[in-house]
């Protein structure tokens, strides 16, 4: 399966950010968004400590809590456990799992460099994966 498989977003994606924080440390993300991502301001205009009815509903509708801003919230397809239902091992089985990434703002990131954020993402969760399947089952 390619890389670009594991990660296909069949939903919403959303670009989370606190338009403040934004213009005061000069980032480009807001200025380039990518077609197909949401854009959603966390904070209502003026009021510091007020979640905006958008950033709540992308949490009702995802049933994630957004964990900073700027952030993404997106489906991953990613392994839906270490093992199935007949003790055998997960090799193939995977559901899409809505993520929030916590995109740093010190980094100063591009949406190439949020592009390879998310495949690392999917690479090491296919890697701790596949390190867990290997250990030994406790009572084996």
């Amino acid at each position: 399966m390619e890389l670009g498989q594991l990660y296909e977003v069949l939903m919403a994606k959303y670009f989370i950010h606190n338009d403040e924080q934004e213009l005061l440390q000069g980032h480009e993300l807001l200025n380039n968004v990518p077609s197909g991502w949401t854009v959603v301001d966390y904070q209502n205009p003026g009021e510091q400590a007020d979640i905006s009815d958008a950033a709540l509903a992308v949490e009702s509708s995802t049933g994630i809590s957004i964990s900073g801003h700027p952030s993404i919230v997106l489906q991953l397809n990613l392994f839906d456990g270490l093992f199935k239902a007949d003790g055998s091992k997960n090799t193939d089985t995977r559901t899409l799992q809505w993520k929030c990434l916590h995109v740093d703002p010190v980094l100063n990131l591009s949406w190439t460099d949020i592009q390879t954020m998310i495949d690392n993402f999917v690479t090491l969760n296919d890697a701790n994966h596949t390190a867990l399947q290997n250990e030994t089952r406790v009572g084996d």
